[in-house]
């Protein structure tokens, strides 16, 4: 929150100025923000996201302003897992205009310098524990470095 309403001093902006009249809300703008002035991850201005709008339901609750800074919108998602077939939303939720769609990232693949450092670290360790690493385990992974 702290970093929130930094954002909003620096920018001259009044956080309980919720219906400014403008396409892009207070919200979205520290959205947009995170995102593209300091890069944080998606995950992390989704989190932030979540404070500042629980805020605002707190601060609508109040009547301290007049209206949320967001809207709702229905998104799929793709339910998996043992009890998928007894979800009776029919894949869709209902979720904060404001929040960004999360990308999964896919696991970066070790180069083949990162392998030997590994399989070197690995020799290492055992020799110096007096434990035995199959030699076809690590002959087999130094095979592919020598490629």
């Amino acid at each position: 929150m702290y970093d929130y309403f930094s954002f909003l001093q620096a920018h001259e902006l009044n956080w309980c100025d919720v219906q400014r009249g403008e396409a892009h809300s207070l919200v979205a703008a520290y959205r947009d923000y995170c995102l593209d002035t300091i890069g944080f991850a998606r995950s992390t201005v989704n989190q932030r996201l979540l404070y500042v709008c629980e805020f605002y339901k707190y601060a609508f609750n109040e009547d301290w302003v007049d209206a949320l800074p967001f809207d709702y919108e229905e998104r799929n998602i793709n339910r998996t897992g043992y009890f998928a077939h007894a979800d009776a939303s029919g894949g869709k939720i209902m979720v904060r205009d404001v929040s960004l769609k999360e990308h999964h990232t896919l696991p970066k693949f070790l180069s083949k310098d990162e392998i030997k450092t590994l399989i070197s670290a690995a020799n290492r360790s055992a020799s110096r524990r007096n434990r035995y690493i199959p030699t076809g385990v690590c002959n087999g992974a130094q095979s592919l470095c020598e490629r």
